[in-house]
């Protein structure tokens, strides 16, 4: 009993002595538990939340895209497509398709244009100015020009006729040119269907008609004067050429064919 005396005195004595340490250990040791345990419950908090964050990220992304190709399906646009799925082979045979499609819209427009236009053959022409032919197409053989002294084509054909005569329009068209040429006068050009046009040189300066003008057949567009240098040693005459895509042509044959 006495050495169990001695014991609880001795503890006594050494918790007054070392209370102090012992209670500072204590709050420590539950410091750290405490401090372990907030620690430990954050990382699985995070642990279980993180996978839900990334789930719903991919799920808006996904309804992000949906809503857009819907949106662009309603428009009638096309959906664009990843870069790496896109292939070569369905690029290089779309080309030969765009190029058929170019191709037949061209053979349709053409188709139309000759829909549009009359043949040559069933249309009318009259002639420019009455009077007797002195000089005729030459179809690009030479012969003599007797004013210039030389052999040359000659591209129209020279009606007599006295000065101030009235010259019509061969048949309908527009003024695309009122001009005065250094060797053939006072000149009107008119355009007509199938590309033709006729052209009337040595004029009077006063012309009826200006460019722009839309002429009928037989419609007066001006005068015979005598302008034109290169044929000043012929009688007073009207010098008519003819055109078809820019190649002379004989304006007597066709405009007798016209009334056949």
């Amino acid at each position: 009993m006495a050495n169990l005396h001695f014991g609880k005195n001795n503890f006594s004595k050494f918790i007054k002595g070392n209370g102090f340490y012992i209670a500072l250990a204590i709050c420590l040791a539950g410091a750290g538990f405490a401090c372990w345990a907030a620690i430990n419950g954050t990382l699985n908090k995070v642990s279980t939340q993180q996978p839900a964050a990334v789930e719903s990220e991919s799920e808006d992304n996904w309804a992000f895209q949906d809503t857009e190709e819907t949106a662009r399906n309603e428009q009638g646009l096309p959906i664009e497509q990843n870069a790496q799925s896109s292939s070569p082979e369905l690029s290089a045979e779309s080309q030969p398709s765009q190029a058929s499609a170019t191709t037949s819209q061209s053979a349709q427009d053409t188709l139309e244009t000759a829909k549009t236009q009359t043949p040559l053959q069933d249309m009318l022409f009259v002639q420019p100015i009455s009077g007797d032919t002195v000089n005729n197409f030459s179809n690009g053989e030479l012969m003599l020009d007797k004013t210039m002294n030389d052999w040359r084509t000659h591209n129209g054909i020279d009606i007599q006729a006295e000065i101030g005569s009235p010259v019509k329009a061969v048949t309908d068209g527009k003024v695309q040119k009122v001009y005065t040429d250094s060797m053939w006068g006072t000149v009107v050009e008119i355009k007509h269907a199938n590309g033709i046009v006729s052209r009337y040189c040595s004029l009077t300066e006063a012309v009826l008609v200006k460019e722009g003008d839309k002429v009928e057949i037989g419609q007066e567009i001006g005068c015979v004067g005598e302008t034109a240098a290169a044929e000043v040693s012929l009688p007073t005459h009207l010098h008519f050429e003819l055109l078809k895509s820019g190649k002379y042509i004989d304006p007597l044959k066709t405009i007798e064919e016209s009334k056949q």
